[in-house]
């Protein structure tokens, strides 16, 4: 996070400097006409195929359209 932090000084909108917020999990541009957002990047930890014969498990969310479906996945929160 500490990377993370020294790399994104900087809005990549509008060049202005950012802001620590949200406990450090977030940067905010301190401009306020921009105010854009920035998120450390979220890396995926593990991705999955539960086999067994000719079958596979899949998973899928609630919100997602009934025929969705993925892989199994996890991803690492930012500070892990």
């Amino acid at each position: 996070m500490a990377a993370w932090h020294h790399r994104y000084r900087f809005c990549g909108r509008c060049g202005s400097a950012t802001i620590m917020d949200q406990g450090g999990h977030v940067r905010v541009c301190g401009e306020t006409q921009c105010g854009e957002t920035h998120y450390p990047r979220t890396d995926p930890a593990i991705i999955v195929l539960v086999e067994r014969d000719e079958r596979a498990l899949f998973g899928r969310k609630p919100e997602w359209p009934s025929h969705r479906y993925s892989t199994i996945a996890g991803f690492v929160e930012p500070g892990e």
